[in-house]
């Protein structure tokens, strides 16, 4: 060393890094005319080829180039087989997983039990404080006992898969829960899942000592719950599930099977043994669709459905479904808003004409069994409420079914609607009807016929919902057709009806895929035509 200077010396560098300057002071690595092989390497006898080298063998020594066979580490703790202690390996045995050497050189997995050779599914139970009170089963559609089990920890998620045997690959199975206590799982549930995550069925299991509950609510749906393997290919859209405040006018969806003209839909609740279906044309079906048995608002239902794809709806495979409902909340209706048809709020009306033809009409909604008009003048101390299974009321009655409205006088009109079991509440509002028995303003209708007053509304229409009422129909029972078709003349939409009575009521729900345009409405009642235009708008 030159020794300390703030100044560099001629000559000299301040690293002293270099193993082969010739300095007698430092150790040279042997020859250094190697070039790259400056520094002094070890190598190790790499006997099992891996790339890894034993500490254990002998060590070549030092050299520039590396001896054919050596390694410049010494890691190798297992140098009889390939890789060292950690190392992925495969130990032949399809029933482990996992497989790395261990520190007895040895290659070794973890058990993961047998290879289910038939259908296999998952059952989930959400427990609760008593897991040890549920058990379960599945059955063979004939009843013979698969397998059956017990959730083993509380307040979680327990899943058992679950291989069903040596039954066929395609068969149909029976699902049942029991609760010892007889309580149900509180705040949990239950559900059935196929080996690749398809939800087959699930409920809450709330209460009572079994599921599904005996007597189930719908004869139908048997004492177990029923599903077959593998599932069908008709599954519920992902955008259908968790929604629980549908109205009647919403639809379900599944997706589109290639081939099929049929799709059954299926609202259960599992756990009361309750179901309801129906069979669409289409891939999508209305809450509103289902008029009897219409489904509760507020309860969930799992859904799900099958096609005749492969063969009769009967006997097709449920594909996978999850939970759906309506919303608990009744929606609120009154008397429509359409005065140029005659029949809306803030109107004037005669009661009880010779021609029977003044009637008072409620928006409709789609799926209600009942409406309630209550028609009342606080001055006059007048106050009457009128049940029907329809949406029109007849201003027409006699004193021994209520006070008659009096000729000039001014009523409130307020209307409740049943559905699903549940009467509409917390509604406001009211519109009100004069009476006007002198001729000022009578039922005015699109088109007078020759069986009677036909009227549709709204014209023009928006969504596609068109309500159709005829009156004064002079025959006891009647055949009523209707048929829409475009300005060529092609048909878009038929529809065919029964009715009994004077009066007939429905709602036309039209194609969604229309165009916007003009369309002419063909009425047939008993052989008798009439005909009306309806104008669509999108």
């Amino acid at each position: 060393q030159a020794g300390f200077t703030c100044i560099q010396p001629n000559g000299y560098v301040a690293d002293n890094t270099d193993l082969c300057d010739g300095d007698v002071n430092k150790t040279d690595p042997g020859a250094c005319g190697c070039g790259v092989a400056d520094v002094a390497t070890t190598w190790y006898a790499d006997t099992d080829a891996d790339g890894l080298g034993d500490p254990n063998d002998s060590q070549a020594g030092f050299t520039c180039n590396q001896p054919l066979g050596y390694v410049a580490d010494n890691t190798d703790l297992c140098p009889g087989v390939p890789g060292t202690v950690g190392s992925a390996c495969d130990d032949g045995d399809p029933n482990t997983i996992g497989d790395v050497i261990d520190a007895n050189c040895n290659c070794a997995g973890t058990p993961v039990g047998p290879i289910c050779t038939g259908n296999e599914i998952a059952v989930v139970i959400n427990t609760d404080a008593s897991p040890g009170d549920i058990t379960w089963e599945v059955r063979t559609e004939g009843g013979a006992l698969l397998a059956s089990g017990t959730p083993a920890n509380a307040n979680s998620t327990n899943t058992e898969n679950v291989c069903l045997g040596s039954t066929p690959e395609v068969a149909c199975y029976k699902f049942q829960l029991f609760d010892s206590f007889g309580d149900g799982i509180a705040n949990g549930g239950w559900e059935l899942r196929s080996s690749n995550g398809k939800l087959i069925l699930r409920d809450d299991f709330a209460s009572g000592s079994m599921s599904p509950a005996n007597p189930q609510a719908s004869l139908g749906y048997g004492s177990a719950h029923s599903f077959c393997l593998p599932l069908g290919p008709a599954n519920i859209a992902a955008t259908e599930c968790g929604i629980f405040n549908n109205g009647q006018g919403n639809k379900v969806y599944c997706n589109k099977v290639t081939g099929a003209t049929q799709y059954q839909f299926e609202f259960s609740d599992p756990d009361a043994g309750f179901i309801r279906r129906i069979v669409r044309s289409t891939y999508y079906v209305h809450f509103w669709d289902m008029v009897t048995s219409p489904l509760v608002p507020g309860v969930h239902y799992f859904a799900r459905v099958r096609t005749n794809v492969a063969g009769p709806v009967a006997s097709a495979h449920w594909g996978s479904g999850c939970e759906t409902g309506l919303s608990p909340l009744v929606p609120c209706t009154q008397l429509i808003p359409f005065p140029n048809y005659g029949h809306s709020c803030n109107e004037t009306r005669a009661f009880n004409p010779p021609t029977n033809n003044s009637f008072i009409y409620a928006t409709p909604i789609p799926g209600a069994t009942q409406y309630e008009f209550r028609i009342y003048n606080t001055n006059e101390g007048y106050d009457q409420t009128f049940l029907r299974n329809t949406y029109i009321l007849q201003l027409k009655w006699n004193n021994d079914v209520a006070p008659k409205l009096v000729n000039g006088s001014t009523y409130n009109v307020a209307v409740s609607v049943k559905l699903g079991g549940t009467w509409s509440t917390g509604c406001t509002g009211a519109c009100t009807i004069t009476i006007d028995n002198n001729g000022g303003n009578g039922f005015a209708s699109m088109e007078q016929t020759g069986f009677g007053e036909a009227t549709l509304w709204p014209n023009p229409v928006r969504d596609g919902q068109v309500n159709l009422s005829i009156n004064g129909l002079r025959n006891a029972d009647q055949s009523i057709n209707v048929d829409v078709q475009d300005i060529y003349g092609k048909q878009v939409f038929a529809q065919e009806f029964g009715n009994s009575g004077e009066r007939f009521s429905t709602i036309l729900q039209l194609p969604s895929d229309l165009a916007s345009g003009v369309y002419m409405v063909n009425i047939t009642v008993n052989g008798e035509r009439t005909v009306h235009r309806l104008s669509i708008v999108r």
